[in-house]
């Protein structure tokens, strides 16, 4: 279940980054743009988890589709920080 792997990969990534925003001495703009990066990645962890389980196969299509185009561009985004195993992810979905 690649969609499932995609899924966990996300979500596993997004913890240490909320950590690691959190322990971070930056301007309050900096911070919700952090959240905000951080939310998104969460969301495609979920979105993963779901199409991974997904019971009809055109719904679990789209639901992977978008998590695959979200994990590729949140990883080329952030290549420096998280993105390496979000790239990782998204080869098998």
């Amino acid at each position: 279940m690649p969609g499932l792997r995609g899924g966990l990969v996300g979500s596993t990534v997004a913890a240490p980054y909320v950590v690691h925003l959190g322990r971070e001495d930056v301007l309050p703009r900096e911070r919700v743009r952090g959240a905000v990066s951080a939310s998104m990645l969460i969301a495609t962890g979920a979105t993963g988890l779901a199409g991974a389980v997904w019971p009809r196969a055109c719904g679990r299509a789209a639901l992977l589709s978008a998590v695959g185009a979200a994990v590729i561009v949140w990883g080329v985004i952030g290549i420096f920080s998280v993105g390496l195993p979000l790239l990782i992810a998204a080869i098998p979905t």
